[in-house]
Order: structure tokens, then C-alpha cells, then sequence
């Protein structure tokens, strides 16, 4: 199974999650801005992190809108 880690991080944190996360799991991982439609694709899973502001995961909307076969989400 291929796995695509992302995220979007302000701080670092999610970032170090999401390398933790990646590294456990033998995935890529890729900054969400750098994400595009034809990346999605190649992966049977997408596992998104995001930090959270107002009860939303930030980049949240925008992996969705990519339409991954799977989504997982942390924040």
C-alpha cells in the first residue's frame, strides 16, 4: 500500500507529527502546498495533519477537494 503523508504547519509541531507518523508507517511526505491532483492519485492512502484554529483542521478542505481513495486527519 502506498501512503502520502501531508500537512500544513505553523509552528513545527505538525510537521514533526506528520515525519513521525510518516516514518512509522514507510510513506512519503510532502507539504500540502505542494500537493497537487496527479500526486493524490498514485496513493492508496492519504493520512493529512493540520493545525487546529476555530474547530477546523487547517489545509483540511483542500486535501478533501483533491479527492484521495482513503483520508485519514490529525491535528
Amino acid at each position: 500500500m502506498k501512503i502520502l503523508v501531508t500537512y500544513q504547519s505553523k509552528t513545527g509541531f505538525t510537521k514533526k507529527y506528520a515525519e513521525w507518523i510518516c516514518n512509522q508507517l514507510d510513506g512519503q511526505l510532502k507539504e500540502l502546498n505542494k500537493i497537487t491532483n496527479s500526486d493524490i492519485l498514485d496513493y492508496n492512502l492519504v493520512i493529512h495533519g493540520g493545525w487546529i484554529m476555530g474547530g477546523m483542521i487547517k489545509g483540511l478542505n483542500k486535501v478533501k477537494n483533491l479527492n484521495p481513495k482513503n483520508l485519514i486527519i490529525f491535528g
